[in-house]
């Protein structure tokens, strides 16, 4: 876990915001085993669009979500599943409103870490003709789907994607780019974050304290023999300062 709390992070980009149609599990389980192993569940009778959770972004949230069974269970209890499929029975015969393998879900998130990347390579900085480059790249395009749409609401435009996969999607477009980072620290859990700030390096406290112990340990093993000698010529310096007014 984090020791402090991120800020709050928009799901949407100025003027717009996305929604889905809500989480509205009403139950799910894990069934099988190894490559096969699957998430079952139910919808609850009424569910209705959402927004994302609040004053957190959830393409982020995703990102950094343990890829275990009962993380995998866990979130799709609390969000519902990332691709939603139709009412059906799957291989152990076991109906339910919707079914996936964890496989898949591990690879959606294999994929916001891509597109996370990439997404981060586009800077304000960069040339133009570098930015048409990259926002060429296949990884960069969304299409429109059947089934969503577009609507104008009171506090601007609503789109409304069709599954939990697209609104992450649409998500993690609306951040800034240059505020998609990595942890600095290579065994962090927690790689993408959002930055506070542009210097940002570390996703939290506890990573930034991590780093400063690195730094001084690199620090003191490149100049730590050099200043122990200026410390010891300065004490012998001092000490015949000392001796010479005694003896005055």
């Amino acid at each position: 876990m984090k020791s402090t709390p991120k800020s709050a992070a928009p799901n949407s980009i100025p003027g717009v915001r996305f929604s889905t149609l809500g989480v509205g599990v009403a139950s799910a389980r894990l069934q099988g085993e190894g490559l096969h192993q699957c998430v079952v569940g139910m919808w609850k009778s009424e569910r209705d669009y959402w927004y994302g959770p609040e004053g957190r972004n959830l393409a982020e949230e995703f990102a950094d979500w343990p890829g275990d069974a009962q993380s995998i269970l866990d979130f799709t209890r609390r969000y519902g599943p990332v691709e939603e499929r139709g009412r059906t029975v799957h291989k152990d015969h076991h109906q339910g409103d919707f079914w996936f393998t964890l496989e898949e879900w591990r690879k959606a998130q294999r994929e916001i870490h891509r597109l996370w990347e990439a997404f981060s390579r586009i800077r304000p900085g960069i040339t133009y003709r570098k930015r048409i480059k990259l926002m060429r790249e296949p990884q960069m395009l969304i299409a429109v789907v059947p089934g969503e749409t577009m609507r104008r609401v009171a506090s601007g435009i609503e789109y409304q994607t069709k599954s939990l996969w697209r609104f992450l999607l649409f998500s993690l477009c609306a951040l800034p780019a240059e505020r998609l980072k990595k942890c600095a620290r290579p065994d962090c859990p927690n790689r993408c974050f959002i930055a506070h700030h542009l210097g940002q390096r570390y996703c939290s406290d506890v990573c930034a304290q991590w780093g400063q112990k690195l730094w001084k340990r690199e620090w003191w093993k490149e100049h730590g023999k050099k200043w122990l000698e200026g410390r010891k010529r300065q004490k012998r310096k001092n000490g015949k300062k000392k001796k010479s007014r005694k003896g005055r």
